[in-house]
Formats: C-alpha cells, sequence, structure tokens
C-alpha cells in the first residue's frame, strides 16, 4: 500500500518520465535497504534471544546434575566427593578429544 502511494505521490511532483523511473529506481532500492536492514535486527535480536534461552538451559542443567550428585554424596559417606572426582576426570578426558 506504501508503495502504490509513494508512487501516485511521487508522480505528483516528478513530470519527466526519465527522472520518475530513475526516482522508483533509487525508491525501490531504498525500500529494499529499508527491508532488509529492519530482517537483519530482527533476526539478529531473535538469534541472540535463543542463545541466552540456551546458555539458560544449559546452566540449568548442569545445576540439576551437581544438585544430585550432592545429594548422593551425601547420602552414602564411604563415597563422599567421588562424584566430583569422576565428573572432573570426565571433563579431563573429554577436554583432550577436541
Amino acid at each position: 500500500m506504501w508503495i502504490l502511494l509513494s508512487d501516485r505521490l511521487l508522480a505528483l511532483f516528478v513530470t519527466d518520465v526519465n527522472l520518475l523511473t530513475m526516482a522508483s529506481i533509487f525508491k525501490g532500492w531504498g525500500y529494499v535497504l529499508v527491508t532488509a536492514v529492519i530482517l537483519y535486527w530482527l533476526i539478529n535480536n531473535n538469534f541472540t534471544a535463543l542463545q541466552n534461552s540456551q546458555r539458560a538451559l544449559e546452566h540449568s542443567y548442569d545445576a540439576t546434575l551437581e544438585g544430585w550428585a550432592r545429594a548422593l554424596d551425601l547420602r552414602d559417606k564411604e563415597t563422599e566427593n567421588h562424584t566430583q572426582r569422576v565428573t572432573q576426570l570426565t571433563l579431563a578426558v573429554a577436554s583432550g578429544w577436541e
């Protein structure tokens, strides 16, 4: 709708056909540029929000696992801190494979 109305408004002020064609081309490229900038901004914001949500989910997952490990350690005093040692060893092995 805006493009149609702006074409008619442009035609009111520009009478030369060649100049009208050139102005319409620049106006079209301007619309494409503005649309691209808006889409980039929207996609970037959504991507950033998605990354933040993923980090929060990973943190929650890690906190849950740590809570379960602490609960296991509290339950059995003979193997206290065993889960932390196994976790540290697993992380050390896994980091060597990256």
